[in-house]
């Protein structure tokens, strides 16, 4: 899951569909209408490329101060039906690097 949160369509060269569209929002502001694209992105390209897993559940919660969204996936193993979570951070700015001593 984590490879396909963080690849960008277009980048892997013999897959160019494989991925997430998350990284188009990078620079978008925290508001509603992104929370609920991020959502959208994710649970498509997790349906799409994971194919081990069922989703139930994908929440978005900002963490605003941090300039992150916490985005947790709740998802049960097609196989075996064992129920798993996992939380992706999502910057929304890069962070910034302190230079200072």
């Amino acid at each position: 899951m984590w490879l396909i949160l963080r690849t960008r369509p277009g980048e892997r060269l013999r897959r160019p569909e494989f991925g997430c569209r998350l990284q188009e929002l990078t620079f978008a502001p925290l508001n509603q209408k992104t929370l609920v694209e991020m959502r959208l992105h994710v649970e498509a390209a997790l349906k799409t490329w994971e194919r081990r897993i069922f989703v139930d559940e994908v929440r978005v919660d900002p963490q605003a101060e941090l300039g992150r969204v916490d985005i947790t996936i709740a998802y049960r193993l097609r196989d075996t039906y064992s129920a798993g979570s996992l939380v992706y951070p999502f910057y929304l700015q890069p962070l910034e690097v302190s230079t200072a001593p």
